[in-house]
């Protein structure tokens, strides 16, 4: 611990958490017996992590060698031309080729979410979690008013939906139970 951490045990200086990360892979080098030039920047990303996750390190590790946008715009260009990509290969309904530009769509989703700092992972959750509520409202609501939820169409479900929404947005609990 005292060997990797010498901005807070010894006479190290560093002016931001980026300088103690860069410190702390060079520690990491240094004890592993690799010059620098031996190993490939994203190597020190672990293989196995969830997808999200991975794709913030590997995308990390980039820019600190300066991959890196310095602006949202050009990221949403980027998330448009790959949307545009993803809907070629779904005209010609080549599975295979849209499962990789949906990847590359949530790839450059993930660097949005990196940029603006925002946890992709996290933020997927909340997502979940208001699918959840919502849906559970529509059948709560459905049931209630005597109705099964596949006779209507999606319109009237779409409605229910709404109504989710708005209690929302009004503070109204309406949490399945």
């Amino acid at each position: 611990m005292i060997r990797r951490h010498p901005h807070v045990f010894s006479d190290i200086e560093v002016s931001n958490s980026d300088d103690v990360v860069t410190n702390w892979d060079e520690i990491k080098r240094q004890e592993k017996g690799k010059d620098e030039s031996d190993e490939l920047l994203l190597d020190s990303v672990p293989k196995g992590l969830p997808a999200l996750i991975e794709s913030r390190k590997l995308q990390k590790q980039a820019a600190k060698v300066g991959f890196d946008w310095d602006a949202a715009a050009p990221i949403f260009v980027k998330l448009q031309e790959e949307i545009g990509e993803f809907l070629q290969e779904v005209k010609y309904d080549r599975t295979k080729e849209m499962r990789q530009e949906l990847g590359d769509i949530l790839f450059v989703l993930a660097n949005l979410a990196r940029f603006y700092d925002i946890d992709a992972e996290e933020a997927l959750l909340g997502a979940n979690q208001k699918f959840r509520r919502r849906f559970n409202y529509i059948d709560e609501t459905t049931k209630r008013r005597g109705l099964s939820m596949s006779e209507l169409s999606l319109e009237e479900l779409d409605e229910i939906w709404d109504e989710a929404k708005q209690l929302e947005k009004e503070g109204e609990s309406y949490e399945a139970r």
